[in-house]
């Protein structure tokens, strides 16, 4: 069976959510805010005041989100488990490596994901649903699949690592479960 993997609009929408939700709130209870207080909209005012606020909250996700995006650019990854083969096609050029070139395959999330299992208490934020999978090769490539181009987490991979702890880093194993306990929520 073959799974090809790139960039997904609806990938993007998922991961831009916080971003496009915040936003577009900040802006609606800034202008409510500014025409409770006058009788005539002033758009200079609204600037000065949204502006910032959207500029400091969100323009970190938005750099996280091009800078995924232009890593990904043109970038398609075939995982072909029959055949036990890993495709990486990018900038047209094709390579195809054995699953015995994988050295290893690293799961990198938000550090939001981490607050059950040290109970820091940190904030969710706009770049908490960015994340990558690195894979790296005997040969000392490395590709990266961003959140872009795979929901880095299925509710398969997750419920396996709950169901094998033992072999799971015990870190992997609660975030797996924080991970389904939200989406059950929604």
């Amino acid at each position: 069976m073959e799974n090809v993997y790139r960039t997904k609009s609806i990938l993007h929408i998922k991961s831009l959510r916080f971003v496009l939700i915040g936003s577009a709130l900040s802006f609606l209870i800034f202008y409510l805010i500014l025409t409770s207080q006058k009788e005539e909209f002033n758009l200079r005012a609204f600037m000065f005041g949204a502006l910032p606020i959207f500029l400091i909250f969100f323009t970190p996700a938005l750099y996280l989100h091009m800078t995924y995006y232009f890593k990904n650019f043109g970038q398609k990854i075939i995982v072909d488990e029959s055949q036990s083969r890993l495709t990486v096609v990018k900038y047209g050029k094709q390579f195809t490596y054995s699953y015995s070139n994988i050295i290893s395959v690293e799961q990198h999330l938000g550090i939001f994901y981490r607050n059950r299992i040290d109970r820091v208490g940190r904030r969710l934020a706009p770049w908490t649903p960015y994340g990558y999978i690195e894979i790296k090769l005997d040969n000392g490539l490395r590709f990266q699949m961003t959140s872009l181009m795979v929901d880095i987490h299925t509710d398969q991979q997750l419920k396996e690592k709950i169901m094998n702890a033992k072999t799971y880093n015990k870190a992997s194993v609660e975030a797996s479960k924080q991970l389904l306990n939200n989406r059950k929520a929604k």
